[in-house]
């Protein structure tokens, strides 16, 4: 009897211990941290990086919502570091931010605009390293200014890149993507990719290579380095490289963000759409996460076609010499970067046909030079209002003559200007943030990019023309309050016209070959303005 009753009383002491240890398991971990991200004008700041540290665990680290918030649950009572970040903006440092088992709501934590050289962190260089540190010619871009400007894609971003021009060749063609003027095809508005490998300029997702033109959604940041990048990046980077780094899965926290995008095009039919959605969901608490991005992009067009009309070699080397300076005053809120520039390119690569058969094979040319300025700026006028601007001139053009060298077997000649790129190209970029009420950001953003004038043949000869100077006009006004953000916006807002681009020469039109009627010759142009609004809401 007395075994029966000492094994009962075993049995609930154990089962009593069990559950103390649970309840107080869960206590140990009922912690939670809340709090809001402003910056000067108390405006609230999404996108920044929240990062909690503490003896016991790895640092774990959080996004800022739209509305600014942030949160840290299931903690252990315990001392804590909390260290705020964001692009463009200095670090905030919090010590000693004491957690128990009631929940601690912070105060606002307000970041002020950073110096220069702390502004963007990069990894051209393989390494993390802050973009006023790396020793040679790189832009980047990050998501936040990717999404508050509404860049789509690489033809658009290039606009605002000093030294990077990308030909828009219509949806029917293959864009070219040109650093600092290194080009010598004609622009023909091919519909095969591997024209454009040629160029010297490599596109890579991540550190993978892969030639795309990536819509920008869910990006992390684009950076676009010039200059020759073959001991990084290998062949294909003569002249350049662009990366594309998209945002990477939050082990720790989930996310769901839908957008949609509602317009109409100027000369255009139907209204066009642009909706997607991307998700973040943890499997594994801090070891383990998908993460995901879809969208649907329909352009009802503004061009009419006409349908009865319709119809080995040696490899190129640069030589790349660049010298430039960064400077940055009055505690970063105004700063500046330029880069003089000189490239040498030796036996260019350029499109051909065989003598016979007409079969497309790669030739290989003279020489050529590009040199010239590029300038970046950016100035905190005030709390509220920014100003960023870049103006890059190249000249690009043969060193030597070069026999043959076009359509037709046409001769080029030293001094041809090289054909794809302008000379002059510029943007400027205005943004003013103010806090309406108590939790209402509105922030108005005017754009303004110039692309100078453009020859489609290498110095004009073999049929070349000249395509004129365009300047664009974008402007939007965006309210952002809590998960909600909606954007009016207006691209293109004088709707202006200009041609991007041809396919061969105006020789060609209304040619007649055994009865039939050639249309090997048209121009591309400009998206007429575009008006629209598009909606965004973010659940953290």
């Amino acid at each position: 009897m007395k075994t029966g009753i000492t094994g009962a009383v075993i049995k609930c002491a154990l089962m009593l211990g069990l559950a103390a240890c649970a309840i107080g398991g869960a206590a140990a971990q009922s912690g939670r941290i809340t709090g809001m991200v402003v910056d000067a004008t108390g405006a609230v700041l999404p996108g920044a990086t929240v990062a909690l540290s503490d003896d016991p665990d790895p640092p774990r680290q959080v996004q800022v919502d739209a509305g600014g918030r942030f949160k840290f649950a299931r903690l252990a009572p315990g001392t804590y570091t909390i260290i705020v970040s964001r692009s463009g903006f200095g670090t905030v440092r919090l010590e000693e931010v004491l957690v128990g088992t009631d929940p601690v709501d912070l105060p606002p934590i307000t970041l002020r605009l950073a110096p220069f050289e702390d502004a963007v962190v990069v990894t051209a260089t393989r390494t993390e390293e802050p973009l006023q540190q790396v020793p040679m010619s790189v832009s980047a871009v990050t998501g936040d200014e990717i999404q508050q400007r509404a860049i789509g894609n690489l033809t658009e971003l290039a606009r605002w890149t000093p030294g990077l021009t990308v030909v828009d060749q219509g949806a029917r063609g293959s864009n070219v993507v040109i650093a600092r003027g290194l080009n010598t095809d004609s622009l023909n508005g091919s519909e095969f990719t591997g024209n454009n490998y040629n160029n010297g300029v490599a596109t890579y997702l991540g550190d993978i290579p892969l030639a795309v033109d990536l819509r920008l959604s869910d990006i992390e940041r684009v950076e676009v380095l010039l200059g020759p990048q073959g001991t990084l990046y290998g062949a294909g980077t003569l002249a350049g490289a662009v990366r594309y780094l998209p945002r990477r899965p939050d082990t720790e926290q989930g996310a769901f963000e839908v957008r949609g995008d509602l317009f109409a095009l100027a000369h255009g039919g139907a209204p066009g759409t642009d909706a997607g959605l991307t998700f973040n969901l943890p499997l594994v608490f801090r070891k383990l996460a998908l993460r995901g991005s879809v969208d649907r992009y329909a352009d009802p067009g503004f061009i009419d076609y006409d349908y009865e009309n319709q119809a080995l070699i040696r490899p190129d080397t640069t030589t790349n010499y660049e010298i430039g300076m960064r400077r940055s005053w009055r505690e970063g809120r105004f700063s500046a970067a330029g880069t003089l520039f000189h490239v040498d390119w030796k036996d260019i690569q350029v499109a051909g046909l065989t003598p016979f058969s007409s079969q497309p094979i790669t030739l290989n040319g003279g020489g050529a030079v590009s040199r010239g300025i590029e300038f970046a700026g950016v100035a905190g006028v005030t709390n509220a209002l920014s100003l960023r601007g870049s103006w890059s001139y190249t000249r690009a053009e043969l060193s030597r003559d070069s026999p043959g060298l076009l359509d037709g077997g046409a001769d080029a000649f030293k001094g041809d200007r090289l054909s794809g790129a302008p000379r002059h190209q510029g943007s400027l970029l205005a943004s003013h943030t103010t806090l309406l009420g108590d939790r209402t950001l509105l922030r108005l953003l005017y754009g303004y990019t110039y692309v100078g004038d453009v020859l489609t043949r290498i110095g004009l000869r073999a049929g070349g023309e000249t395509l004129p100077a365009y300047d664009l006009h974008n402007l939007s006004a965006s309210l952002s309050r809590n998960d909600w953000t909606l954007t009016f916006y207006a691209d293109n807002l004088l709707d202006e016209y200009a041609v991007t681009g041809v396919r061969q020469t105006p020789g060609l039109i209304a040619r007649t070959r055994d009865g039939f009627r050639s249309r090997r010759y048209f121009a591309n142009v400009l998206t007429p303005r575009r008006v629209g609004v598009r909606i965004r809401y973010t659940l953290w």
